[in-house]
């Protein structure tokens, strides 16, 4: 998506972007989808959709993460062997 390199004259049909749009799974790919879209709307000469924001669904229980100790980690237990991850509750609360 650089103006300068003309890319919108290089094709001659837009079909494939169109129906690879069509085929991601949403909301697992929304930032796939988003961006392509993007890419359609520019190669098409027209200003940027709005990106498509996913439904909120797994709502963070911040009441859960203020019991945690100050530096929580993790056991992973494997058949190989267990190993301990930190976890980082203040950078990514939905993942902890």
């Amino acid at each position: 998506r650089i103006p300068n390199l003309f890319f919108g004259g290089t094709l001659d049909s837009l079909n494939f972007l169109t129906e690879a749009l069509q085929k991601l799974e949403l909301p697992r790919e929304i930032e796939t989808y988003n961006e392509l879209q993007k890419t359609i709307d520019f190669l098409k000469d027209r200003p940027a959709s709005p990106p498509i924001e996913p439904e909120f669904n797994h709502p963070i229980p911040w009441e859960v993460l203020t019991t945690l100790p100050a530096d929580p980690t993790a056991v992973i237990k494997t058949n190989k062997g267990s190993f301990t991850i930190r976890l980082l509750p203040e950078v990514a609360p939905g993942t902890v």
